[in-house]
């Protein structure tokens, strides 16, 4: 595992153990200030906005889960 794991590994990481260690299947997810999720790798701010919904969307993919996604544009 990684020191400091990015954000949205953390909240797989999380959903993952709340259902192994709960039993808890989440059906909806709701995450807001989305593009304030630290992106490596992309430098203009449109491209971290647009790659954290993307990563966002794998996440709900994967987890199989609806999701609500909150973000503030300008």
């Amino acid at each position: 595992m990684l020191a400091n794991p990015p954000a949205f590994d953390r909240v797989f990481e999380a959903l993952r153990a709340m259902e192994s260690e709960y039993g808890v299947h989440p059906a909806l997810i709701c995450l807001d200030y989305i593009q304030v999720v630290p992106i490596e790798g992309r430098m203009d701010r449109n491209s971290q906005v647009t790659e954290a919904i993307v990563s966002t969307k794998e996440l709900l993919l994967d987890i199989g889960a609806a999701g609500v996604i909150g973000v503030q544009a300008t």
